[in-house]
């Protein structure tokens, strides 16, 4: 009627209904437990048909009752549509798509944690953050997972950050495709605007502030994930996201808490200008690796020389403390010492000095030398006097090795002889990626049978990492036995050297080939006394 006042209807937002264990969402999916929350919805652990564990993430639809829009569920149901149907081993698998009352439901294959949970671990026991060749193998996978999205599907995922990287089996996987973006959007042919308040700050690149995209966005934040996963700082600290937004845009990042080598290497990667970042995310992480191992030559170098000084001679030193009871060492020491085929030269309560040989050339044939390494360890009371800890040191010396042999012989036997007892002598060896360099090398691999014997021909693998005690490579099939002759190629990090090796782990991948994890035992050809 004329003059009277219209009532205004009032917008009531929707109370998300609390889940509970035990509920059925769908159809043989019941809750078991709630994994995490955030401003989208919740995530939950349940129980899929045939009793497979996955993850459950809820989405909430922001229910708007004059206008009947639900943005936030809806938004991330298209970006998911993008995604769902692309496979690779570093991208979390999406295995269901549903709608059910208010909520969009996406059930993702379940992963063992995230890259935020192993940082806080790290720094819960006192470190920095993730150990450098650890977090450089993490960067790689995180890498390839962004350039098959960026290169192949002109897709970007534009929330990179350590919640969103999951760990399945050791191995990173990127989830969370609630704002993956389609670059054909910004060539107008989807219509789709980019959420710029849904992107994190923290992380976010400084075009992503002005509402526009670069292939080069995910880059930047994962530029911004390792260091902080690297050394605990965020290169931009702001305490909101209007001086987050500034600081992207304007400000240098503080990239202080990074090894001198790398800065610049970081520093590109987050350029303000999308075209000075590198050409794609794995040329980002092949820099830093290249720089990595730089820094890892020079230590074994500088090693090498600081033994010899001390020594008066080349060889390799190291003292490590052990909580082992000094007759349960002894005895570890000794199968140590007859698993490396060693001569014992000395043994009393305090002391054990060994010797194992090394292939002999002709002239030293010819002389009727032995050439090999003489092994001393020495095992005293803790010398800051710590109840039931010794202090154990290992000595490396070679014998009968012209200078060039010998410099080999201590940088390919000697260093798995001085860690392999360090990891063997301790209780809690420490954890492997502390030890592991990348190493993305061809090689041969021949299966061993007993008393040595080689049969068959040498199986084509491609290696993944090495330490100074073991090996990780990929092979195109299962060995026949667990005793392999691995043919090392001279490379940057090893020399060319036959190895003896043992299968300990191996693991049948989705796409046929074997992952196999093997210990490095000793030089093919020492010869039994």
């Amino acid at each position: 009627m004329p003059g009277q006042k219209v009532r205004k209807t009032k917008v009531i937002p929707r109370i998300p209904r609390g889940r509970y264990a035990g509920e059925e969402v769908l159809p043989g999916y019941r809750l078991l437990e709630p994994i995490g929350r955030g401003g989208f919805g919740e995530v939950w652990k349940c129980e899929a048909p045939g009793g497979l564990h996955k993850a459950a993430k809820f989405v909430h639809r922001d229910h708007d009752q004059l206008h009947g829009s639900s943005a936030s569920a809806d938004e991330e149901l298209d970006a998911i549509q993008r995604v769902k149907a692309i496979r690779h081993p570093f991208l979390l698998s999406i295995e269901r798509v549903e709608s059910a009352d208010d909520d969009l439901i996406v059930v993702y294959e379940l992963a063992d944690r995230s890259l935020h949970a192993l940082f806080q671990e790290f720094r819960t026991a006192g470190s920095l953050g993730i150990p450098r060749e650890e977090l450089l193998r993490y960067l790689w996978e995180t890498a390839e997972a962004l350039d098959v999205l960026n290169l192949r599907h002109s897709l970007l995922h534009l929330d990179v950050k350590p919640q969103n990287l999951f760990l399945v089996s050791g191995h990173v996987k990127l989830g969370d495709f609630g704002l993956v973006y389609s670059l054909e959007a910004e060539n107008g042919k989807s219509g789709k605007p980019l959420r710029r308040q849904s992107v994190t700050p923290l992380y976010a690149a400084p075009e992503l502030f002005h509402g526009t995209v670069s292939r080069a966005s995910d880059q930047y934040s994962l530029a911004i994930v390792y260091q902080e996963l690297l050394t605990g700082v965020l290169p931009f600290e702001g305490t909101n996201a209007r001086q987050l937004m500034l600081q992207h845009t304007q400000a240098e990042p503080n990239l202080a808490p990074l090894p001198l080598a790398e800065r610049s290497i970081v520093a590109r990667a987050m350029s303000k200008d999308p075209a000075r970042r590198f050409p794609s995310c794995t040329t980002f992480a092949q820099a830093l690796t290249e720089s990595w191992c730089s820094d890892e030559k020079h230590a074994l170098a500088h090693f090498v020389r600081e033994g010899s000084a001390l020594l008066d001679g080349s060889g390799l030193a190291s003292t490590f403390r052990s909580h082992l009871t000094r007759e349960l060492l002894r005895q570890r020491l000794d199968g140590f010492r007859r698993r490396w085929q060693g001569q014992v030269l000395q043994a009393n309560d305090r002391d054990l000095i060994f010797r194992i040989k090394t292939p002999r050339g002709f002239w030293q044939r010819w002389l009727g030398r032995r050439p090999g390494l003489e092994i001393r360890v020495r095992i005293t009371d803790a010398s800051d006097a710590s109840p039931g800890a010794l202090d154990v040191t290992v000595t490396v010396r070679p014998r009968d090795l012209g200078k060039s042999g010998a410099l080999e012989a201590l940088e390919v036997i000697g260093l798995l002889l001085v860690e392999g007892l360090r990891d063997h002598l301790q209780v809690t060896p420490r954890r492997r990626g502390q030890e592991r360099l990348l190493w993305p090398y061809e090689f041969d691999a021949k299966p061993a049978f007993g008393g040595g014997r080689v049969e068959g021909h040498p199986i084509p693998c491609i290696g993944k990492d090495i330490s100074m005690s073991g090996i990780g490579f990929l092979a195109p099939r299962e060995f026949p036995t667990a005793h392999l002759h691995v043919n090392l190629p001279l490379t940057q990090q090893t020399p060319a050297v036959e190895v003896a090796a043992r299968i300990v782990r191996s693991k049948q991948l989705d796409d046929g080939t074997w992952e196999i994890g093997a210990l490095l035992l000793s030089p093919v050809g020492q010869e039994k006394t």
